[in-house]
């Protein structure tokens, strides 16, 4: 069984970072730190404007890149910017200078700002790389800092609708975008050549990746995709006996994650349960209804962290439970 070790509420969000859980009030706006190990508090920060942090080097930052001492959680200033990439344990961040015109700084070391060298970029940074990406309008591009040149651009609304677009990963030298609703798209990460696009209900619910191939679960069914020639391996139904002892209404599923390399979701109707499904069969092998884990509402997310479990429910509580030794997961 699964023993609940913790309740936080007001949880507006939380996140896990550096060994540490950080649990961002919704009534405060305050961010408690929890020592992971023992979810004992260690520290809150006040008036935190902020929910996600980021880490580099030795800080922590947030979305408005405020910094934090790692250790000490001192705090430290940093420019007031939200825009910015983590790239090899520095940071490139964007300034807006007037409401047409970005300049785009490469930033070496924190919190000094020596050796910046600063970069004029119409765009933003949304991912790092040995370059980093830049999203302008309706293009994404691969830009060296170093030289100061645009290494490829294209036009993502000629595959699909540029405002739903995710970079979800990069494997070997392929970027997978996804364009929630309307497409997956793989690109060359060397040349921006578009090699495989795939048009289907399977970008509605997005998925997670194991190894080379992309799993994504759809209302119906289990699709698992070979990432580096976008060929579907299979796709298989969900077994009709769940819809039978309503589990699941319209096979609801939401979050799919990879845990101990097994695919785990959350139904989002019918009976709400956590279910463990077979990566081959798309059987369900473990079904946990969430009201045995006395969460009678839905919940927002769920994650796996070591031998922690961590759900988040629509009442903003965060429910932390430890397995035991005759648990299943």
């Amino acid at each position: 069984m699964l023993k609940k070790i913790k309740i936080i509420k007001n949880s507006k969000n939380y996140q896990i970072l550096n060994h540490k859980l950080q649990v961002f009030n919704k009534v405060n706006k305050e961010k408690v730190i929890y020592d992971l190990a023992k979810i004992s508090e260690i520290i809150t920060i006040k008036d935190s404007s902020e929910e996600i942090m980021v880490e580099i080097g030795n800080h922590i930052l947030d979305l408005n890149l405020k910094g934090f001492d790692k250790k000490s959680f001192e705090s430290i200033s940093f420019l007031n910017n939200p825009n910015y990439v983590i790239h090899n344990d520095k940071v490139v961040i964007t300034k807006k200078v007037n409401s047409n015109f970005q300049v785009t700084y490469y930033i070496s070391d924190l919190p000094e700002y020596n050796n910046q060298k600063e970069i004029y970029l119409i765009g933003y940074p949304i991912h790092s790389y040995k370059d980093f990406f830049i999203l302008h309008k309706k293009e994404i591009s691969l830009y060296n800092y170093i030289d100061d040149k645009i290494l490829w651009s294209i036009d993502i609304t000629k595959i699909g609708d540029l405002n739903t677009t995710i970079i979800k990963t990069i494997i070997k030298d392929q970027l997978l975008l996804i364009l929630k609703g309307t497409s997956v798209i793989c690109l060359n990460i060397e040349t921006g050549k578009v090699v495989w696009s795939l048009n289907s209900e399977i970008a509605k619910q997005m998925g997670v990746i194991s190894g080379e191939y992309l799993y994504t679960a759809s209302n119906t069914s289990l699709t698992k995709i070979a990432i580096a020639s976008g060929e579907v391996e299979y796709a298989i139904r969900f077994q009709k006996e769940y819809q039978l002892e309503k589990l699941i209404t319209l096979y609801g599923i939401e979050d799919l994650t990879l845990f101990k390399n097994e695919l785990w979701a959350y139904t989002k109707f019918g009976t709400l349960s956590l279910v463990c499904i077979d990566k081959e069969t798309a059987y369900f092998k473990k079904v946990i209804p969430l009201e045995s884990l006395g969460i009678k509402t839905g919940i927002f997310s769920f994650q796996f962290y070591k031998d922690k479990l961590f759900i988040h429910d629509h009442d903003y509580t965060l429910h932390i439970f430890e397995k035991e030794e005759t648990d299943l997961i």
